[in-house]
């Protein structure tokens, strides 16, 4: 069976390579995506889980002896078919971002 919690799991490579492209330049600098570890946590709540799924990882800050998370949030499915189910989507969002620790 893969491995896909350690380092060199294809789930944190994949997910170092799409970090590298998509996180923004100062996010980048700040920290050492060699560092990258996949975690056991989630944020998502009940109401969340029937439309996304989330990745957490611990990562290292560069000029500090100090970790933070970083958290990709994967939508389940993503096929609104109208502005209901886009603001419905808007709001799971949101509820996402506001269970995340302070």
């Amino acid at each position: 069976m893969t491995n896909l919690v350690g380092k060199y799991s294809p789930i944190v490579q994949e997910s170092c390579a799409f970090m590298e492209q998509f996180l923004p330049t100062g996010l980048l600098t700040a920290i050492d995506l060699e560092s990258l570890q996949i975690t056991q946590e989630s944020y998502m709540t009940e109401n969340l889980k029937e439309y996304f799924s989330d990745l957490v990882f611990l990562v290292n800050l560069k000029d500090k002896s100090e970790q933070a998370e970083l958290a990709l949030l994967l939508p389940v499915y993503f096929t609104p078919k109208n502005r209901k189910n886009q603001v419905k989507h808007i709001i799971l969002l949101l509820e996402y971002w506001l269970a995340l620790p302070q």
